[in-house]
């Protein structure tokens, strides 16, 4: 029997990067949302879907990379909290993670941010991906809300930092000198 699904939220976004363009959807339905699309890189195009639950708990990501179909990544999340690789192996390597981020979007971002309530500061063990590599590793990811739908991101591992700015949704607007929402007119 199939579980019928009702879609209660759907939002499209256009963020250009650095060197990409991402054409970006969003559907939230009645147990959680998912996210993804198709960015264009100068050295990759890749297709990546994110499922989350109702309170942003990353589920499951697919990185697919278009042109070289052979190249791809799928993590899922158990209901153990542990992180398995799509053969069903445990990726020990991410126990405690509890994040993701994708170097070549701003939405895994925008994940995070959802996370913050009462104004607080909040930390995260994050699995990083890296585009187009296709390769990862566990880094320390701190978020600062500033007012006003801004937040302070900090990369402990890397030591880099953006003041970022989110739109109604909770989702990345600007990323100064990384991603920026392209306005499109009908």
């Amino acid at each position: 029997m199939e579980i019928p699904v009702l879609s209660t939220l759907n939002l499209f976004r256009v963020w250009k990067g650095k060197q990409s363009l991402e054409v970006f959807t969003l559907q939230q339905h009645d147990y959680g949302f998912i996210g993804g699309g198709l960015i264009h890189g100068s050295d990759f195009n890749i297709r990546y879907k994110v499922h989350t639950d109702l309170n942003w708990r990353i589920l499951q990501v697919t990185i697919e990379e278009v042109d070289r179909p052979w190249l791809s990544l799928k993590i899922n999340r158990g209901a153990d909290d542990l992180w398995y690789n799509r053969f069903g192996m445990e990726l020990t390597a991410l126990a405690g993670c509890q994040e993701l981020d994708i170097s070549v979007t701003p939405f895994t971002n925008s994940i995070a941010i959802q996370k913050i309530s009462n104004g607080m500061q909040r930390r995260f063990k994050v699995i990083y991906i890296r585009i187009p590599e296709f390769d990862f590793e566990v880094v320390e990811q701190v978020y600062t809300p500033l007012g006003l739908g801004r937040f302070k991101y900090e990369n402990l591992t890397s030591k880099f930092s953006a003041e970022l700015l989110v739109d109604e949704f909770g989702l990345i607007a600007d990323y100064p000198g990384q991603f920026g929402t392209l306005t499109i007119k009908k």
